[in-house]
């Protein structure tokens, strides 16, 4: 190999340390897992439903009960739209899971047909039942709340 051939790879070696020495490796990540770190129920008192803060902490939602629901028509009975928000914003997965006594069976939450839940809560009677707003990102935060039918 000749003198000037060698002469080049090592001016381009030193050059690359310099600029790698200068700028440096950024590694970019381009999603990022952003967790959830809040869980807020977000209801609020209306014609038929009063929410308040009970002696505990926790929201209770009390729900004025009108008869037992229709699962094919949500307009008769009793029906209750459960409101969310997820912190932060631009959190990786924004999904949770409703927790509650599966043995009641005056209220059922509606699922959609990708079993996501809706917030829709069906109820067939009068019932007290504690319910859990789980963030399903697997960090385990929630927020507890009472729904109670009267």
């Amino acid at each position: 190999m000749k003198k000037s051939t060698l002469i080049i790879i090592g001016l381009i070696y030193i050059a690359s340390i310099v600029v790698i020495s200068v700028f440096g490796l950024k590694a970019v990540v381009y999603r990022p897992v952003i967790p959830v770190t809040k869980v807020e129920c977000l209801n609020e008192s209306d014609e038929f439903t009063t929410v308040s803060v009970n002696n505990e902490g926790l929201k209770l939602i009390k729900v004025e009960y009108r008869g037992p629901a229709d699962k094919n028509d949500l307009s008769v009975g009793t029906v209750l739209q459960l409101k969310w928000r997820v912190t932060p914003d631009d959190a990786s997965n924004k999904d949770i899971d409703i927790s509650y006594n599966k043995n009641l069976t005056r209220l059922e939450f509606v699922k959609g047909e990708d079993g996501r839940e809706l917030g829709v809560v069906l109820i067939y009677g009068p019932v007290y039942a504690n319910v859990k707003l789980i963030a399903s990102d697997g960090t385990g935060v929630y927020e507890e709340i009472i729904i109670w039918a009267i």
